[in-house]
């Protein structure tokens, strides 16, 4: 209900009655943020803007969505963006915006398996169902319901306003009193349940696969129980660190110990904390239910070996530095971030800054190392089953085929119990939404939102500044900015030589950098060194879109981490010590990462198909889409499957490559250096030694040539699929405007 909700409040209102103004503002606002979003406990609603003018047009247009919104007086939005019966089609079906997208959402294993999960999890709570919706629940929602939720919940005195940055208070806060002024206090409790303890218990469900793919090795485990109160921060924190210490890589001794059984392709081990009641979950991904039992050994032996031996201080450390890094670095916009952060406490009515302030928690999380408080933590976690919900989620090759059975006895139950005047009417509804949805704004509709003139907008664009320094005799490119102790540091080497039908293969790389040992790191001292110095490590291949260019791109491989500023010089020599003296020599682990990143590409195809089609379509005619394929796309899936189906014939080919990347890519000729923090700190790029100096790429782009444009199916399981077709413009008699994006 509240999914739909979302949606439709921002189909229009008392002041602003267009069907998309949130649409139409995306077109002419300077928005640093635009959005809505539907959470287990709350719905969000935030904009943001630099623009002072622009922040109060969308916060009008906002206020007026969610307290005068056209939904009150219009059934047709409810039909659009909630569920209908199509009248217009060969047979009558159900549709909707949130139907279909929520019957493309609940298509993968991870979605199932926490709907399945959350059930048993939290029983008598709102955290029992999935708040996005359920397929087949969606259609039994009525308009009245629908009505009666929206003046439930969508009422003044159950809302949070919340308000950061240099804005003009004296303008937004009389706006927001005049859409309140109306309204009388409502003193109904809408207080979120606490879930009391249950006894332990075993679910079984399925999952939809496809038809004619193997279902061995692809039953997946899980074990949960409830972690704690929102509250007890410290505790959940300290459960972040035993993720960190134990199961962050495949070098992590719980994770490690299960992985060398060969009986899972993937561990997963995660703590939700985003409600009133955080959960942890390990989940061991395609396996059989036949080797529970000596996984659950593997795991409890593995867990006494390490208690036995005590818990390493330096792990516990290093884990903390990195989530103290993430702590210090906030996304942008940073208000959002801080928003979040206080309605993790504050909705459950906590302390607005208990997840805003962290110096306190850090020393605490820091002053339990050498206490036996983490050690009570995995024995309750690891040892005890009490309280533990376990789901067993099986691939079923007939699973979609049900779906739509039932989806299709729900219809004709629906049709069966309509008389036939109550069917003339539904279908002459019908005809007048698709009228509605066909017939433009009017110009005077459209004329009521509000907008920016040239005057509203700074004739030159704000300026970044970028410092060029110079280090060793080379350039740097400082960018000067607040980093709140953290620096960021990146290294670009120019690949624009590399032939295409190699980047799958560079790609598939950045998944082994910080997961395989070194020459002078084993890889369970990596894993630590890795959490000690980095926040993160990302290296990728990324393309540069080059306007008016579409045969051609720049191309890098991009190495990019962050570090507090003091550990600079030694994050330095750890990211050259993981980019040049990786060893590329262990076949076992090789393949255990290709096995991971093969289901993680494949779950990310079905469950987002959108974006991997476009990609794919683009990659015809377009050099950076061509790319882009190659290194995340489908095309980088069929390269990943074939490696993995035959791994045994093309694995030394690969090493042979992997290890002779460094030596011709990872070079101080190929480099282009980038750093953003508060000081530019010239000692710290003396490490900058260990890199060779190598010679500089024989290109400046890379050039594919264009093929002709192809019709592709690929075929995936699930509800929707996904279709994208793809022009380049600049390959057409067509001259490009300022609305073609």
């Amino acid at each position: 209900m509240f999914h739909i909700l979302e949606h439709s409040v921002l189909c229009g209102s008392e002041s602003f009655p267009v069907k998309e103004p949130f649409l139409d503002l995306l077109k002419s606002s300077l928005n640093t943020f635009l959005n809505a979003f539907t959470a287990p406990d709350h719905t969000s609603y935030p904009v943001s803007s630099k623009n002072e003018k622009d922040f109060m047009n969308l916060t009008r247009v906002y206020l007026d969505a969610v307290f005068r919104p056209a939904l009150l007086t219009n059934e047709l939005i409810f039909m659009q963006e909630g569920h209908r019966i199509d009248f217009g089609a060969d047979a009558p079906c159900f549709n909707g915006v949130v139907f279909n997208e929520m019957k493309g959402a609940t298509a993968s294993d991870f979605s199932r398996l926490w709907t399945v999960l959350i059930r048993g999890l939290y029983p008598d709570t709102c955290y029992g169902y999935n708040s996005g919706g359920e397929p087949e629940a969606i259609p039994t929602l009525t308009y009245e319901d629908f009505l009666a939720s929206y003046r439930e919940f969508y009422h003044p005195s159950n809302a949070i306003f919340y308000l950061d940055g240099d804005l003009p208070g004296d303008k937004v806060l009389p706006l927001i009193a005049s859409y309140l002024d109306g309204y009388e206090k409502n003193d109904t409790p809408h207080e979120i349940a606490m879930q009391e303890p249950l006894p332990s218990r075993r679910i079984e469900d399925t999952y939809e696969c496809g038809k004619e793919e193997p279902t061995e090795n692809r039953t997946h485990l899980c074990f949960a129980k409830l972690a704690g109160r929102f509250d007890d921060r410290k505790r959940l924190e300290a459960l972040e660190v035993l993720r960190l210490y134990l199961f962050d890589s495949n070098e992590a001794p719980l994770k490690r110990a299960l992985m060398q059984t060969g009986l899972v392709k993937d561990v997963d081990f995660d703590v939700s904390a985003w409600r009133l009641q955080a959960v942890v979950m390990l989940t061991l991904l395609g396996t059989e239910d036949q080797h529970r039992g000596k996984l659950l050994d593997t795991l409890r032996s593995a867990v006494n070996e390490l208690l036995a031996g005590g818990l390493d201080p330096d792990d516990l450390s290093a884990a903390i530095d990195q989530m103290e890094i993430g702590m210090r670095c906030r996304s942008e916009p940073q208000g959002l971030e801080r928003a979040e952060l206080l309605i993790r406490s504050r909705l459950y009515g906590g302390d607005p800054l208990l997840y805003l302030e962290n110096e306190n928690v850090m020393k605490e999380l820091r002053d339990a190392i050498g206490t036996d408080y983490y050690t009570r933590l995995v024995r309750e976690f690891f040892l005890d089953d009490a309280n533990t919900v376990e789901v067993v989620l099986r691939p079923d090759p007939e699973k979609g085929e049900k779906d739509r059975e039932r989806e299709e006895a729900l219809l004709q139950k629906t049709l069966d119990a309509m008389t036939p005047d109550e069917r003339a009417s539904e279908e002459e509804k019908f005809a007048r939404f698709r009228e509605w949805q066909e017939t433009p704004d009017s110009p005077e509709a459209k004329s009521t939102l509000p907008g920016l003139t040239l005057a509203d907008v700074k004739r030159l664009p704000e300026k970044t500044e970028t410092e060029i320094k110079t280090c060793g005799g080379r350039d740097v490119l400082f960018h000067p900015c607040f980093t709140n102790g953290v620096d960021r540091v990146a290294l670009y080497f120019n690949i624009a030589d590399q032939p295409l039908d190699e980047l799958s293969a560079l790609s598939f790389m950045t998944q082994l950098f910080g997961e395989l040992p070194t020459e002078n790191y084993s890889g369970e001292l990596l894993h630590r060194e890795y959490k000690r110095m980095f926040g993160d490590l990302s290296t990728d291949v990324i393309p540069v879109p080059e306007p008016g260019a579409p045969d051609s791109t720049p191309l890098y491989f991009a190495a990019v981490f962050t570090a507090l500023s003091g550990k600079l010089p030694e994050a330095l020599s750890l990211a050259a010590e993981i980019l040049l003296r990786t060893k590329f020599d262990d076949k076992e682990r090789i393949r255990n990462i290709l096995t991971q990143t093969r289901e993680n590409q494949y779950r990310n195809i079905c469950y987002s198909g959108s974006r991997p089609a476009a990609i794919r379509a683009l990659s015809s005619g377009n050099a950076e889409y061509a790319v882009r394929d190659a290194v995340a796309g489908v095309g980088y899936y069929i390269w990943i499957k074939e490696f993995e189906d035959d791994f045994e014939a093309r694995a030394d080919e690969f090493i042979a490559f992997a290890s002779s990347v460094a030596g011709r890519l990872f070079t101080l000729a190929r480099m282009k250096l980038s750093e953003t923090s508060d000081e530019y700190r010239d000692a710290c790029f003396d490490r900058l030694a260990e890199f060779p100096e190598g010679e500089s790429c024989a290109c400046e782009k890379m050039k594919i040539p264009r093929r002709s444009a192809e019709k592709e199916a690929f075929i995936i399981p699930g509800g929707v699929s996904y279709a994208a077709e793809c022009a380049t413009l600049q390959t057409l008699d067509t001259e490009e405007c300022g609305d073609m994006d």
